[in-house]
């Protein structure tokens, strides 16, 4: 590739995708695919989540908040306890 090439890229990228957007960005990914592992079947004791409690444990969890509608010891599984462990040591 030519270098004014690679340089309008490079520029574009970092008006594109500043520090604060990557901090933002980052921060929601972690709580989609928290709420998306959480949402799977293999999360749950007895079949699966509805998303939308999913979504909002992974999102508290990542917060720090503590907030969940569904009681973690009883309702995940023991891998889905592990998943929110690991959001709340990201968060």
């Amino acid at each position: 590739m030519p270098m004014k090439i690679r340089i309008r890229i490079k520029n574009f990228f970092s008006r594109l995708l500043s520090p604060t957007r990557i901090f933002v960005l980052s921060f929601a990914g972690v709580i989609l695919a928290g709420g998306i592992l959480l949402w799977l079947p293999f999360s749950a004791v007895k079949g699966h989540l509805r998303f939308v409690d999913a979504l909002f444990s992974s999102t508290s969890a990542v917060c720090v908040t503590g907030l969940v509608v569904i009681d973690i010891g009883k309702d995940l599984s023991t891998l889905g306890q592990v998943i929110t462990i690991f959001l709340f040591q990201i968060g």
